[in-house]
């Protein structure tokens, strides 16, 4: 591996600041949150237990990337300023109109297999190197261009992306939309798209065949889009901003019971999200995370934090 690690491994990119970690995200299992699901793409339906089960043989699989969506219920990407700048400054304004309508994917999280992660991360380099763009944040713009143009698939075997067309169509990229069908709330829970050569999207599922056979080849094969609240990321800062005050405690995201030290954050079917981003725009619960922090590094500055842990675990 170009990065030095092994071929097996995955791999979480992350911001620092701004993460708090409840669990483990490499242990997420989409099968476990979601029991009664469908898959939809075209209207005519599938099997959204089948794409959860290929989706978790899947990651662990060195090929296959997951992103998270922020809360879609306010913005898209065309319709958030900052967002909408990053595009139409990198890329222009014909390929902000081609993506803008989709769901914000924050950059700030992402995880992966090492030759899916480390395809991505060379092709975010390459699209700093080209567009030279040193406006705080375009990161997250080359981010959601990349996985909405289609570019990230269609990278030919070595992982660049140079040679690799727009497909903002995504005539050869077939994706299938999961359902939480949880007391009828009908959200979309994940999106997964697929590298195809049918050059059929019109179908919930394509051909398993199709799929294998011309994704051989790819450094990225399948890129699994996991919805806010969903997934073993949950990227809370336009929901907490726009939600009102408690959004999270209001909408039976949050709950804090008598013996735990900080307030637990879950996903919308109740499971504990393993790693919460933004906690710092939820006030809710950044202010007693940030006690508890400062009294951890207290701990390890006074070399107790040992002690500490064998009195509370």
């Amino acid at each position: 591996m170009g990065i030095g690690i092994g071929i097996n491994n995955r791999i979480f990119v992350s911001d620092v600041r701004d993460v708090y970690f409840q669990s483990n995200p490499f242990n997420f299992d989409a099968s476990s949150s979601w029991s009664t699901t469908d898959a939809g793409a075209g209207g005519d339906g599938g099997d959204g237990d089948d794409t959860i089960r290929r989706g978790n043989k899947q990651q662990q699989h060195q090929t296959s990337l997951q992103v998270f969506a922020e809360d879609p219920s306010e913005f898209t990407i065309a319709t958030q300023t900052s967002n909408a700048r990053w595009i139409r400054e990198t890329k222009g304004e014909k390929v902000l109109e081609e993506i803008g309508h989709n769901p914000i994917v924050c950059s700030g999280t992402t995880l992966g297999g090492a030759v899916a992660m480390e395809s991505y991360l060379r092709a975010i380099i390459e699209e700093f190197d080209n567009t030279q763009c040193d406006i705080d944040g375009c990161d997250q713009g080359l981010h959601n261009y990349l996985l909405y143009s289609g570019r990230l698939l269609l990278a030919n075997g070595n992982g660049a992306t140079a040679d690799a067309q727009s497909d903002p169509n995504n005539k050869n990229i077939a994706t299938t939309n999961v359902l939480d069908r949880t007391n009828g709330t009908n959200r979309l829970a994940l999106k997964v798209a697929e590298y195809s050569n049918n050059n059929d999207n019109t179908k919930s599922t394509a051909s398993s065949t199709a799929i294998d056979n011309s994704k051989r080849s790819r450094r990225i094969d399948r890129i699994e889009f996991f919805s806010h609240g969903y997934g073993p990321v949950n990227t809370v800062g336009l929901f907490c901003g726009f939600g009102g005050k408690n959004a999270l405690r209001k909408n039976g995201m949050l709950r804090r019971n008598e013996n735990d030290v900080v307030p637990v954050v879950s996903n919308w079917d109740g499971t504990v999200t393993p790693v919460i981003h933004q906690i710092d725009r939820c006030a809710e619960i950044a202010g007693v995370l940030e006690r508890e922090a400062d009294l951890l590094w207290q701990l390890i500055i006074e070399g107790s934090f040992v002690d500490f842990l064998s009195d509370n675990l």
